[in-house]
């Protein structure tokens, strides 16, 4: 949403086009907020993605992004978790450039991973953080709040590092 909110189904419909799909960002409020669902293997996994870094959100009648709100994400990581194997909550903001999640990043991905995320990883710092494997909501979950820059030309001082997350499941969870 850097660019704002018509460049939102320019960057959805390339992704189409390139077989990836797309969360987090739609036509309207109703599209931004929809989750994703796939099948991988037989284990559903469900994905949600809000922007945390105060993006144009999405309105009833136009595009844009999944902007945080605590009540409506709560409803969404927990409505979904019920009809799910896996659920992966995607963040996106932290105070950019800061070498250690900032205290409300850290709140935030607290707060997803205790209402039963399996996966909860922030992008939008630019900044590598440790990424841990915690016991929460009865569930083993990865929390990873930034995952730094992995295709983006910085030049900054600790923009150089990005990774790339891999997290093996079953039915079950979180292996």
């Amino acid at each position: 949403s850097d660019a704002g909110p018509d460049t939102v189904l320019d960057t959805i419909a390339a992704l189409d086009a390139a077989g990836l799909r797309a969360v987090g960002g739609g036509a309207d409020q109703a599209a931004a907020e929809a989750p994703l669902v796939l099948d991988a293997n037989g284990v559903s996994v469900g994905v949600l993605a809000f922007d945390v870094s105060g993006g144009v959100a999405a309105t009833a009648t136009t595009p844009g992004v999944s902007t945080w709100d605590t009540s409506r994400a709560r409803d969404a990581v927990t409505d979904l978790r019920d009809r799910v194997d896996m659920l992966v909550v995607g963040l996106h903001g932290g105070v950019e450039y800061l070498q250690r999640p900032d205290p409300a990043l850290a709140h935030i991905v607290d707060l997803v991973a205790g209402w039963g995320a399996d996966v909860v990883w922030g992008h939008g710092a630019h900044a590598a953080y440790p990424v841990e494997a915690v016991d929460t909501a009865g569930r083993r979950a990865v929390v990873a709040p930034g995952l730094g820059n992995a295709l983006f030309d910085q030049r900054l001082p600790g923009t150089d590092v990005g990774g790339l997350l891999e997290v093996l499941v079953d039915a079950d969870g979180v292996i």
